[in-house]
């Protein structure tokens, strides 16, 4: 469905057709899927399609949340101005924290505000392999809005049964982790209101 609407003439691009690619996932969340199939890949050029697609979501659902992938595309850098908040993942590896920092100060070039961005960590490998957080900070200069530890198990059976880490095991580090992130970004929003 959402192939159709990024083919779609703007006009046609209307609340409910959107609504309509909408899929509500198990945990009550309702998510627009991208394609599988390789060749849709080129309809991440119809970016006023994309773009008419966001503002109805936005209708819909005033409380959206974007993945806009990795580096700052041509469609993310059309979609960046009306982002009230941006949620930047780093992995806790030399490469990526270099390609962070450099990713943040591009934002900065484009005009986005230190406030409005969260460098949020996220470990998917043994903490023991890793640069400890302290040091991921100081290297981005920045303080982390969130740490998410390694959970491969958790988040494999989660996987397995449609479901969020969150409601799988409301009690596991892992949720208290995203469940204090959400707390976070939340404060940070009241405060900008």
């Amino acid at each position: 469905m959402q192939n159709e609407l990024l083919r779609a003439p703007i006009p046609e691009i209307t609340p409910a057709r959107v609504e309509d690619a909408l899929v509500t996932h198990g945990s009550g969340i309702q998510i627009m899927l991208s394609s599988f199939i390789p060749i849709d890949a080129s309809l991440q050029n119809n970016l006023d399609q994309i773009d008419a697609i966001l503002k109805q979501a936005r209708q819909i659902a005033p409380n959206t949340v974007l993945d806009l992938g990795v580096g700052l595309n041509p469609i993310t850098q059309k979609l960046l101005p009306q982002c009230h908040s941006l949620i930047v993942v780093v992995e806790p590896v030399p490469s990526t924290i270099v390609q962070t920092k450099a990713l943040l100060q591009n934002l900065r070039d484009l005009g986005l505000k230190d406030d409005s961005i969260f460098v949020v960590l996220v470990s998917r490998t043994r903490l023991e392999i890793t640069v400890p957080n302290n040091r991921v900070q100081n290297e981005l200069n920045v303080e982390l809005a969130g740490v998410i530890m390694p959970a491969p198990e958790l988040s494999y059976q989660a996987t397995l049964r449609h479901e969020a880490i969150l409601t799988h095991q409301p009690d596991s580090i892992p949720s208290r982790q995203y469940l204090k992130l959400a707390e976070t970004l939340l404060h940070a929003k009241e405060i900008k209101a």
